[in-house]
């Protein structure tokens, strides 16, 4: 018999993520579980935070910068509190304030005009990193709500099979205790009662491993939805009777609706952009100058004066860096760099969307066949086991033939649900590939 070689195969095929019997669990109630507490998509979600924070961080930078100052002077000798101011004669050079203990405070303020590239630069590079962080975060919504309804059905698959092995098991222990008694008869050799108990072992070995694989696979639906494993594990709902209509197969019609939807696809659209924007930065940084301007107000406070003395100024700088140990040129190799690497990482990634279509594709031809061949087996096991029954009951059947014709149809209805959400699941994948239907 090929029972355990074939529930294996579809257990591998069938990812161990799923649901037990326990509390009740919809799939539209695990996706948004999911959708809300994900830690993977919740970062995500943070980014999003992170990166209109550091573009809000751009705009404020336009508007410059105001500071408190202060200083306390402690000199060996007594010094002028504060500037001299012209013009000047014998008279007020006499009444300059001197002291050898002062108190400076006040306010410096600066605001840049230019300041080589930076602002300009720096507004469209945080606007380009906060739009990737969006796309990042709507294409990994795809992605987790893809998963659920994979891990969902394939949970299904388990379910179906482990009711398939416990059917298998209740008739073998009828068809046991029946060989025993035809064996205190004589109507049955001992040997075929004991090939009879062997299946039932085989049934039970079976049972025990699907039930290993469904609790696996709880742990792994609950890590989907950012839970622990469930203590008592959780109970499924079948998906709607019919599997769903294949959609028009257009190989480069649904490329060109990837290439135009696919929101990772975006998100290293706009990473390049931002990589082009710091590559244009570091080459403008050669041309465009510092401007800016500035002022302060001082107060000038000591012993020997009475109240505080006020001063202030307003200016307007230029800088134009010659030399700054070459980083300059430096930066710009790098920014040329990176820029380079990101437009490959695009291009990489636009290749192997192709590839996802063209495999998306392949999987829904493949799956819609083999569930066409899984119904026809289906019917086939059920009908051959029952005719092995009765040959066997009536005596004139062989008992391998019997106990082969019950470990088919068991194979039969297990290939029939995988097969079923298999289809599923491939058409699932094709929306994912292509994120078809916009956000979920």
């Amino acid at each position: 018999m090929n029972l355990q070689r074939t529930l294996s195969f579809v257990l591998a095929l069938a990812l161990p993520l799923g649901v037990a019997l326990g509390r009740p669990l919809t799939l539209e109630e695990a996706q948004r579980r999911a959708l809300e507490a994900n830690p993977g998509l919740r970062a995500k979600k943070l980014e999003i935070a992170v990166a209109k924070a550091q573009s809000a961080q751009a705009v404020g930078r336009h508007f410059g910068e105001v500071d408190f100052v202060s200083t306390y002077n402690t000199y060996n000798d007594a010094r002028l509190v504060r500037p001299i101011a012209g013009p000047l004669n014998p008279a007020k050079m006499g009444a300059m304030p001197f002291d050898e203990n002062q108190f400076h405070f006040g306010l410096s303020w600066q605001i840049p005009l230019l300041a080589s590239g930076k602002l300009i630069f720096g507004d469209r590079i945080a606007k380009d990193m906060e739009r990737m962080a969006n796309a990042s975060y709507a294409h990994a919504r795809h992605e987790l709500c893809y998963n659920v309804r994979a891990a969902y059905r394939n949970l299904l698959v388990l379910r179906h099979a482990i009711e398939a092995v416990e059917a298998y098991e209740k008739a073998l222990e009828e068809d046991a205790n029946a060989a025993q008694l035809k064996v205190k008869v004589e109507a049955l050799a001992p040997v075929d009662a004991q090939k009879v108990a062997f299946a039932l072992e085989g049934a039970r070995a079976q049972k025990a491993g699907l039930l290993a694989q469904r609790q696996a696979a709880e742990a792994m639906l609950a890590a989907l939805m950012g839970e622990d494993p469930p203590a008592d594990g959780f109970t499924v709902e079948d998906l709607p009777d019919e599997p769903p209509s294949l959609p028009s197969l257009q190989d480069g019609h649904l490329l060109e609706i990837a290439k135009a939807q696919r929101q990772d696809l975006k998100a290293a659209r706009e990473s390049l952009m931002a990589a082009q924007h710091r590559r244009d930065q570091a080459r403008w940084s050669f041309f465009i100058p510092e401007l800016g301007i500035q002022g302060t107000w001082l107060g000038h406070v000591a012993p020997s004066v009475s109240g505080a003395l006020q001063t202030f100024d307003f200016g307007v700088y230029l800088k134009f860096p010659l030399l700054i140990g070459m980083t300059r040129w430096f930066a710009t190799r790098e920014t040329r760099a990176e820029w380079q690497a990101k437009a490959l990482q695009v291009r990489a990634l636009e290749l192997e969307i192709a590839s996802q279509v063209t495999d998306a594709l392949g999987r829904l031809d493949a799956a819609k066949a083999q569930f066409e061949a899984a119904i026809v087996r289906r019917k086939l096991g059920h009908e051959v086991a029952r005719v092995e029954h009765l040959k066997f009951e009536q005596g004139s059947g062989r008992i391998e033939d019997y106990l082969s014709a019950r470990a088919q149809e068991v194979e039969g209805e297990a290939f029939y649900w995988q097969s079923r959400y298999n289809l599923e699941t491939a058409k699932d994948y094709l929306d994912f590939v292509i994120e078809r239907g916009g956000e979920p």
